[in-house]
């Protein structure tokens, strides 16, 4: 299979895409940001000439600031400046749901910053694109990041939310890691965060519903739930430690001790734990003969269902190491519009 790599503008959009263990994404430049484009917003997207919708990647990013986020603006944390900062090395997966041709999940890597917003399929009922308003949501955060730090992250999801120009809601996790060893973030509906050490989960977001299967969510709409209404992600980390942020795809799919056996197995390589994660949750989507946690949910609500939840399914996976050699990175997954094609003229070969 042949790979290449497009930037494209913030309404395109891309058709099914898969790339395995890549080392870049999109047009970079010499610092390591991705190349402008005329629309605004980069929008880099690795796009196969054949294959089923997915991307995937490793990236090592240098924690570049410290962050400052509730509930602890007020400790000061002294930082050895001889000490090389902590950093994350990261790989990432997204499978489109198995009947769609194209998916309605998004998320951004940026520096220190790491976002999975999950595009609300009920939007459609309004005559919205579910799929333009959590892409859009991405763009805006990871662009208010590479401005004002990945300290901010929360506030720059806030932003975000306010000028988000797009119709229709999203679920949302973002988090940020500082040099000093602390991770922050928040999540708001069923997009999650899980921290792992040792095997354990010594960190996980909770779930917000306002009943089963009816997520907390982000939207231009005047009702809309609030950053503020999420669940805060707020943990000490160490070198070794797991970070893994997903849509609710991951999550309703996989038993969490099965999730910590497939992290185990990937003895620390980041991509190859993302596709794992990513792959095995798609396929037991499709199964009929399993107690999914999405069952389990379902029989708890009194509501009948049989098997795995097909869905998108996005998951970042980050691994906390010390290395001076890691780069600052930025990547932002978009989609195209449906049934258009990218413009050969603009493919660069990888």
């Amino acid at each position: 299979m042949a790979f290449v790599s497009v930037a494209v503008p913030r309404t395109g959009a891309a058709p099914n895409v898969r790339a395995v263990g890549l080392r870049t994404c999109g047009l970079t430049s010499p610092a390591g940001r991705p190349a402008r484009t005329g629309s605004g917003i980069p929008l880099p997207l690795l796009v196969p000439t054949t294959g089923p919708a997915a991307v995937s990647g490793r990236f090592a990013l240098r924690m570049l600031g410290g962050l400052s986020l509730p509930p602890f603006p007020f400790f000061k944390n002294k930082e050895d400046p001889n000490r090389v900062p902590l950093s994350l090395e990261c790989g990432y997966v997204f499978l489109a749901h198995p009947e769609k041709q194209t998916g309605e999940d998004a998320f951004f890597i940026e520096g220190n910053a790491l976002g999975v917003f999950d595009g609300v399929g009920g939007s459609a009922n309004r005559g919205v694109d579910p799929r333009l308003f959590s892409q859009s949501l991405a763009a805006l955060t990871a662009e208010r990041v590479a401005e004002r730090g990945a300290d901010k992250v929360v506030a720059c999801l806030i932003s975000a939310v306010e000028a988000n120009p797009m119709a229709g809601a999203s679920t949302a996790v973002v988090v940020g890691l500082d040099n000093v060893g602390r991770v922050f973030g928040v999540s708001l509906g069923d997009s999650g965060a899980r921290i792992i050490r040792n095997g354990k989960v010594i960190c996980r977001s909770k779930d917000q519903a306002h009943a089963f299967n009816a997520p907390y969510q982000l939207s231009d709409l005047d009702v809309s739930d609030t950053v503020a209404m999420g669940s805060n992600i707020s943990s000490r980390v160490k070198e070794g430690d797991v970070l893994v942020l997903a849509s609710d795809g991951l999550f309703d799919n996989v038993e969490e001790p099965e999730l910590l056996a497939l992290i185990a197995a990937a003895d620390g390589d980041m991509v190859v734990a993302a596709e794992t994660l990513g792959s095995t949750a798609s396929d037991l989507s499709r199964r009929q003969d399993i107690d999914s946690p999405f069952a389990k949910a379902a029989r708890k609500a009194g509501v009948r269902w049989r098997g795995g939840k097909m869905d998108d399914v996005t998951v970042l996976t980050a691994r906390v190491v010390r290395d001076p050699e890691n780069p600052a990175l930025s990547v932002l997954s978009l989609l195209p519009e449906k049934g258009t094609e990218p413009d050969e003229d603009a493919l660069v070969e990888m």
